[in-house]
């Protein structure tokens, strides 16, 4: 379905505020009668990857409209899978339209959990390792190793509070893979990382750690409101901090 096709521009990484964007569709593959997968040249729809849920909106051409399904990353192209609402998938000039409420749910909370990882080494004293995460609906990130005491985890959630409130800045950037753990050694997804291409997009909150993050993130904690632990999952080799954002 991807071959012969140049990889897709990533619209969500240059603008993860963009809500509305006009692609070209450059592929259409049925799916049965009500479905279809498509491809644009550019999207600002994000795929299910590292624990961030896909995307949810519709894409529409001139007399069609499609609902979003799924979105997939296929070897450097985006794939969405799409219910047909209306229409036929027919001509190359489409828009596509996010549903912003979800996305900026999904960039709060995956901003808090990043910085949870640096109050939660602050607090323990230690540079803390993730092992999964997941920031859809039952929010967690997992850590390695047994959980703290509640009065640390508190200290942290407290931290976190103060960090929020301070409105620090979020950034972005892309640097070369060999320069990844010069800048990042101590990152808390380091070990956990898939194979890497030559360069790599790594986010970084004002005083804190730089971490590689392919997700969509808000510019400032502020946005992030109220951040709230609601439990604690051990397991055998880990541990999921349940939490959210409001």
């Amino acid at each position: 379905m991807t071959e012969g096709l140049a990889d897709t521009r990533l619209l969500y990484w240059e603008d993860p505020y963009l809500q509305e964007f006009d692609a070209s569709l450059l592929r259409v593959e049925p799916d049965g009668q009500k479905y279809a997968y498509l491809i644009l040249d550019r999207t600002a729809f994000h795929p299910k990857s590292g624990g961030q849920p896909a995307d949810e909106g519709v894409i529409t051409g001139s007399s069609w409209e499609a609902k979003i399904r799924k979105v997939m990353m296929v070897s450097g192209k985006i794939v969405h899978w799409t219910q047909i609402l209306s229409g036929r998938s027919e001509g190359t000039a489409v828009k596509g339209r996010i549903d912003w409420e979800w996305r900026y749910l999904l960039m709060r909370r995956h901003t808090a959990g990043h910085l949870f990882d640096h109050c939660l080494s602050t607090a323990t004293g230690t540079n803390v390792k993730t092992t999964g995460s997941w920031i859809g609906e039952g929010c967690w990130v997992s850590y390695a190793g047994k959980s703290p005491p509640k009065d640390v985890l508190e200290s942290a959630e407290k931290m976190e509070a103060d960090l929020i409130r301070r409105s620090l800045s979020v950034k972005t950037e892309v640097i070369p893979q060999s320069e990844l753990m010069k800048v990042a050694p101590d990152a808390p997804n380091i070990q956990r990382l898939p194979s890497l291409a030559d360069r790599i997009r790594v986010v970084t909150i004002e005083g804190c750690e730089p971490i590689p993050c392919g997700g969509t993130h808000i510019r400032n904690t502020r946005e992030i409101g109220q951040f709230k632990i609601l439990g604690v999952r051990q397991k055998p080799d880990d541990y999921d901090l349940i939490y959210d954002v409001k």
